[in-house]
Parts: structure tokens; C-alpha cells; sequence
């Protein structure tokens, strides 16, 4: 499959407002696993999270494009998503756009 970083169109509220998603952002606090075939597994902390992405902080972020796999660890319990560095920063984090 093959995605890519364009933001989808937003709605003229979105737009009146200066916000480019078209989900609303929820703060969340948790750790996550980051997988890429390009770096060994390493941890990092999620920062907010919407139904189609979210921002990971790590002083070592990923190049743009590059696909991760993110396992959420949260309360004994974990689930995986798929998805693309949209947005890489360093010494802060990157947005990640789920793709599964």
C-alpha cells in the first residue's frame, strides 16, 4: 500500500480557524514502541492522538516518509498501528499518520 502525507481536504470551519485536519487532536499520555526497519525498537512517549494520527516525542525522529510500526502500551494491554513520518522534529518528535 502506498500513502503519503497529503493532508485530506478540510471542512471551511477547519480552514476559517488556520487548523488542516479534519479530526480533532486529544492529548494522550503514553508510551509506545516504535519499529522500523531502518532502527532497532526503541521507546518514546505519545504526545496527542486523533483517528488519524499522532505525535510521537523522541530526540530522534525518523525521516519524513518513513513507515513505522507503533506498538501502544497501555495498562498490561497493547495494540499496533501502521503508519508515516509525516512531520519530522529534530530533538522533539514527529507526526505520525496511521495508515492501518
Amino acid at each position: 500500500m502506498n500513502v503519503t502525507c497529503a493532508m485530506p481536504t478540510p471542512t471551511m470551519s477547519a480552514v476559517s480557524i488556520g487548523e488542516r485536519r479534519t479530526s480533532p487532536r486529544y492529548k494522550f499520555f503514553g508510551e509506545v514502541q516504535i519499529l522500523a526497519e531502518s532502527l532497532s525498537a526503541r521507546k518514546a512517549q505519545v504526545k496527542d492522538i486523533s483517528l488519524e494520527g499522532c505525535f510521537v516525542e523522541t530526540t530522534e525522529p525518523m525521516p519524513r516518509n518513513g513507515q513505522v510500526l507503533l506498538r501502544f502500551l497501555m495498562g498490561g494491554s497493547e495494540f499496533e498501528m501502521q503508519g508515516l513520518v509525516c512531520r519530522s522534529e529534530p530533538g522533539l518528535g514527529m507526526g505520525i499518520r496511521f495508515n492501518s
